[in-house]
This record gives C-alpha cells, structure tokens and sequence, in this order.
C-alpha cells in the first residue's frame, strides 16, 4: 500500500528545513536577541556624527535594555535589544518609549512607539559604525565613547 503522506525530507533539505525552523521560532518569540547587552560593549555613553551633517547626538545605553538619546533640542527614552550577527556587529532593534516632543536633528521630532533598526558594527578602536545594513555601505554614523 502506498503511503499518501507527506513526503520524506532528504538530507540535502534538513538542513535548510532546521534553518527555517530556527528563524520562524526566533521571530515569534524574540529568543534570539542578545540578553546580555552588558557583554556587548555597547553600554555606556556615545557621541554620534552623522556623514554630512552638522548635528551630533548624544546616546545612552543602558545594559537592561533602555536607552536615553539627545539629538538637538529632543530627548527621548528608547527600550532596545542586540541580536548578535557575527563578533562585534549587532542588529539594534527598539522602540521610542518617551518624548519630550521637541525637534530633533532633522527638524522633527520622534514619535512615541516609533520602531527603529540599525546595524552597529565595532571597530578595532572601540567606536562603532551606524548602518542601515550589514554593507558597511550603508553606515550613516560613527559612534565614539565619551569617557566619564
């Protein structure tokens, strides 16, 4: 009798069939992100440029995960969490958990619960390039540790 059910997965797609698994389960439940921020070496305060701007930021990141970041008169609270890509590159995603409603560098302010992603990639010095993708093409900023 001829089995009508699915059909047996080769070897050859196991692997990719895990692999989707894996990213379906981290997805639906954001296992994947890094917990320890703190080992991340991002905790700590950071002056931000911008490529062709006159506007610096200042970013405070916190090891449980919130933020406080000043970009000309704004200053807003952000929750965020690091997902580790490779050593030293992460993918930053977070929210705007508070504003105090004023304009930041671009001339607007942020709302709250705006979502946002960026791609920070260390450098051998301890600075960070800011990108939209993992293309070190895509890096808007640079992130230089102010010292206390």
């Amino acid at each position: 009798m001829k089995h009508l059910g699915a059909p047996a997965l080769s070897t050859q797609m196991k692997v990719p069939a895990i692999f989707v698994c894996t990213l379906a389960v981290c997805a639906l439940m954001s296992s994947c992100a890094v917990t320890h921020i703190e080992g991340s070496g991002l905790p700590g305060d950071w002056a931000l440029s911008f490529a062709g701007g006159t506007c610096k930021e200042l970013h405070t990141y916190r090891a449980d995960g919130t933020g406080t970041h000043r970009s000309s008169d704004e200053v807003i609270q952000t929750s965020f969490n690091l997902e580790l890509v490779e050593r030293g590159v992460y993918i930053m995603r977070g929210v705007v958990t508070a504003s105090n409603g004023k304009n930041d560098c671009t001339g607007s302010p942020t709302a709250v619960g705006s979502k946002f992603e960026s791609v920070i990639q260390f450098t051998k010095d301890g600075s960070f390039y800011s990108c939209r993708t993992l293309d070190t093409m895509s890096c808007s900023g640079t992130g230089r540790r102010i010292k206390s």
